[in-house]
């Protein structure tokens, strides 16, 4: 890669960081089988693999281009099942939990705020990594809420000078290892491995050759349509939605549970 499409890459990396709160926009993925990337470590090593962006919409980067993450958007709890659900407003488009919730806090927030937090969406991300100190060779999947990684990845290369190697996590060329540091903490009574501390150092070129062995972000994306994930929602919903019968949508039988998780959960 020239020096000048190596700039290129490296301002857009610092761009999308800086405008990281403008908008976030069965499974939620359209693939089985794949391994996951799990922290077990207080202290880690960690390299995010970039990937070729394979559609128009992508609000980082063009199609064909290398990009290192993909921002989406959550609902959990969802129908009698309590599925976990990818937001269509993660491509933007609409959805109707998204659309009911709106009714409510128009019709006051005070007076729904359980009905309201119940429909919130948690902001994550997803990300193809390699953990060196496991298995130098191996991609990994992850997803991880926003809160737990991606703001203070966002933080570290927004203050980034223009020769630091983080600026480098989209590239093949002149790639940063993250040292990443964990501390115990909890969640909902769980305990799990929140990240405190993100640095980054000189790292190996990555082959051409890996980007046939990566996950496609833009497309593992399991996103329901509109009517199904209408269908799912309904089944949950109890009568206290009132508002929501004024649109004339028809209340489920089944009434919901109420969500264990809150905005950006299940931090792994």
């Amino acid at each position: 890669m020239g020096k000048k499409n190596r700039k290129s890459v490296r301002d857009r990396v610092k761009a999308s960081a800086k405008n990281r709160d403008r908008g976030s926009t069965g499974s939620k993925f359209n693939f089985e089988g794949v391994d996951y990337y799990k922290p077990t470590k207080n202290s880690k090593k960690l390299i995010i693999v970039p990937y070729k962006v394979s559609v128009d919409d992508n609000p980082d980067a063009k199609k064909g281009e290398l990009w290192y993450k993909k921002k989406i958007l959550v609902h959990y709890g969802i129908g009698a099942e309590d599925q976990a659900l990818i937001c269509p407003k993660t491509v933007g488009k609409r959805c109707p939990i998204c659309e009911d919730r709106a009714i409510l806090v128009k019709d006051g927030y005070k007076k729904n705020e359980e009905a309201i937090k119940e429909l919130n969406t948690s902001k994550r991300e997803i990300f193809n990594v390699i953990d060196p100190d496991d298995d130098p060779k191996e991609i990994l999947f992850w997803e991880v809420a926003y809160g737990n990684f991606g703001e203070l990845l966002d933080e570290e290369i927004e203050e980034a000078s223009d020769d630091d190697y983080i600026l480098g996590i989209a590239d093949l060329e002149d790639r940063p290892i993250l040292n990443v540091r964990f501390k115990k903490a909890k969640f909902s009574g769980n305990a799990y491995l929140k990240i405190s501390k993100i640095d980054a150092r000189k790292g190996k070129n990555l082959p051409e050759s890996i980007l046939d062995d990566v996950i496609d972000l833009d497309r593992c994306l399991k996103i329901l349509s509109y009517d199904k994930i209408n269908k799912i929602y309904l089944d949950m919903e109890d009568d206290s939605h009132s508002e929501s019968k004024k649109k004339g949508k028809k209340k489920g039988k089944k009434k919901g549970k109420k969500k264990k998780n809150s905005e950006d959960d299940v931090p792994f």
